[in-house]
């Protein structure tokens, strides 16, 4: 059986495995700037793939809508809502 590590050794892999956490926070939601204003990387991300998702599923938010504005007047009305 080998010995339990050295309280120093776990301590600074639990300061480096912080440190890269920390890094990895601000990169996400830190302030990138787009033309001058603060933007968190984190937003970009998201409104990229809502981008991406409207053109690959040929915008069926829009082309939809109509249909689902109806499902939901209608459920309201007959008790059968989500």
């Amino acid at each position: 059986m080998s010995a339990p590590p050295e309280p120093g050794v776990l301590a600074s892999v639990g300061a480096a495995l912080a440190q890269a956490v920390f890094r990895a926070a601000d990169v996400l939601y830190g302030p990138s700037t787009i033309a001058g204003v603060p933007v968190p990387l984190f937003a970009l991300l998201l409104f990229g793939i809502g981008l991406f998702l409207t053109v690959r599923f040929r915008l069926v938010q829009v082309a939809h809508f109509r249909q689902a504005a109806r499902s939901f007047r209608r459920g309201a009305s007959d008790g059968q809502g989500c």
